[in-house]
């Protein structure tokens, strides 16, 4: 009997790890067909997630070759090649128009740092910090541009951004040059283009 009870709580626990972040999920796939369900990222892995139709099905894993985007969590994910790289990832969508703006979260593990307790014993401690990474695309198209974080990096950067995307735009343009917009401004640019600019 206690075999049995032990027996039945490993397979709980095996069902029950197999389900764990899974969320509502909709896909959409290069021949238009549009299917919901649950589906996670892989752990470990930017171009891939797994999806199912119901929570009792075995999961598929579904990559660029099928699909152009998804929605998890309520947020929009594309799947894009980086410009000068050769390796499929997906991004969040943060704005979709003439000019699509869309992010990824870094994260930045910091040096460790020799700190006190209340016991008076040293111990090693690191801090980890997130930024939002922003990448840039015309006209929807497969391959993106990687722009920058908020923290950097130069502003040179920046100034070959503008003209290969916004070159069209002579209001935007007056904007950034008399400093109205400026790089961190970078998601109200794109905004104003995209609503502004014919």
């Amino acid at each position: 009997m206690k075999k049995i009870l032990l027996l039945t709580i490993f397979l709980y626990s095996i069902n029950l790890s197999a389900q764990i972040g899974y969320s509502k999920a909709k896909i959409y796939f290069k021949d238009g067909t549009i299917k919901e369900g649950f589906g996670k990222h892989l752990f470990m892995s930017n171009a891939k997630i797994k999806f199912k139709v119901n929570k009792k099905d075995k999961p598929i894993e579904l990559g660029f070759m099928k699909v152009d985007k998804f929605i998890l969590n309520d947020i929009e994910y594309d799947f894009k090649i980086i410009k000068g790289k050769s390796e499929i990832q997906f991004f969040k969508v943060k704005q979709r128009g003439k000019v699509s703006l869309y992010y990824s979260i870094k994260t930045n593990n910091g040096a460790p740092m020799g700190v006190m307790n209340a016991g008076g014993v040293g111990v090693n401690m690191s801090f980890s910090t997130s930024t939002e990474v922003y990448y840039i695309a015309k006209n929807d198209e497969d391959q993106i541009t990687q722009l920058f974080n908020l923290f950097g990096p130069s502003k040179k950067t920046f100034k070959k951004i503008v003209p290969l995307f916004f070159g069209d735009c002579q209001d935007l343009l007056d904007k950034i040059d008399q400093k109205e917009y400026k790089k961190r401004d970078i998601v109200k640019i794109v905004n104003f283009y995209n609503y502004n600019c014919k």
